[in-house]
């Protein structure tokens, strides 16, 4: 086999391992904190993603005191907290699966 495959097999190998250990620590936070914390990075980085659409390609400047703006940050944050709820179960049955196979994290 090639080296740089090789690499490549390990380091993916390793941000596996990382990625679910990782896991652990946040999932000890608990699924609400998870939601919490997901739906306000999701509202925090669409809204001025929407802001800056609205003002290039559309040409106005939405005020926050406007209805529509905190609309637009309460649907971004449910949406962002949903978002958190299924990826939460794809984590959890990617960790179950590590624990119930063989063992591949370091305790």
């Amino acid at each position: 086999m090639k080296q740089w495959l090789k690499d490549y097999k390990d380091w993916q190998s390793r941000r596996k391992v990382r990625s679910l250990v990782q896991w652990e620590r946040t999932r000890a936070k608990g699924k609400q904190h998870y939601a919490w914390r997901t739906g306000l990075h999701y509202c925090l980085i669409m809204v001025p993603a929407e802001s800056y659409f609205q003002y290039f390609f559309v040409g106005t400047i939405q005020s926050w005191q406007s209805p529509f703006f905190w609309t637009g940050v309460l649907r971004y944050f449910l949406t962002g907290a949903f978002i958190a709820y299924l990826n939460w179960g794809s984590m959890e049955s990617r960790y179950n699966n590590a624990r119930l196979g063989p063992r591949s994290i370091p305790q």
